[in-house]
């Protein structure tokens, strides 16, 4: 018993193997978001690779991930550069609440609020669905919004594991390393488990002509 554990095809060489793909996805995916427009089309490429790694169809994670990295490069930078736009644009408009003191600062602000959050719950999914389906930057953004909406429950899961390495990193900053290691594969990949199974529908749907 205690052989086959640790035979090749077992589940703690198994574990490993999976365990080092993650690290290159994570490595990967840092170093081709460092120009900062790109980050979009990095996510993405982290997103195929993960969605295909917990089917168990992936094998060569460096080559898959350049790939998709290069074809989803043209829609992840216009990503990029709506979502820094946005984030810019709410916080500087936050920011300019605080030197104001008006009726209207408290109704703005809870404009601002609302938006943030629209904004956060959209972004969750807005790369998953990039990953899996082709379509022009309008169309990707109104799926990854009504798939965020429709199941937020699952939004909000997948929301916070994104989020659980960087609130760790916060409390114990001594962790830092684990964001370049593991902070963005591990929690994609998790991730997965999430929306396999709904895209998969939506996919099967949309080949048989249904209204999804």
């Amino acid at each position: 018993m205690e052989g086959k554990i640790f035979d090749y095809d077992g589940p703690v060489v198994r574990a490993t193997e999976k365990l080092g793909q993650l690290i290159l996805l994570n490595i990967l995916t840092i170093l081709c978001s460092l120009p900062v427009v790109t980050f979009g089309a990095a996510f993405a490429a982290l997103d195929t690779v993960v969605l295909k790694m917990s089917k168990n169809e992936e094998s060569y994670v460096a080559r898959s991930f350049f790939k998709a990295f290069k074809a989803n490069l043209k829609l992840g930078i216009m990503s990029s550069l709506a979502i820094l736009g946005l984030l810019a644009f709410g916080l500087a408009d936050y920011y300019a609440t605080t030197l104001v003191e008006a009726w209207f600062v408290a109704p703005v602000r809870a404009l601002l609020i609302a938006f943030g959050v629209f904004f956060a719950i959209t972004v969750t999914f807005l790369f998953p669905v990039m990953a899996k389906f082709e379509a022009g930057f309008a169309d990707t953004v109104k799926n990854a919004f009504k798939y965020s909406v429709s199941h937020i429950g699952k939004t909000l899961l997948k929301l916070f594991l994104n989020l659980l390495p960087w609130i760790i990193c916060y409390f114990f900053y001594f962790l830092g390393p684990i964001l370049f290691i593991f902070g963005l594969a591990v929690p994609a990949y998790l991730g997965t488990g999430l929306y396999r199974d709904d895209f998969k529908k939506l996919e099967d749907a949309y080949y048989a002509g249904k209204d999804v």
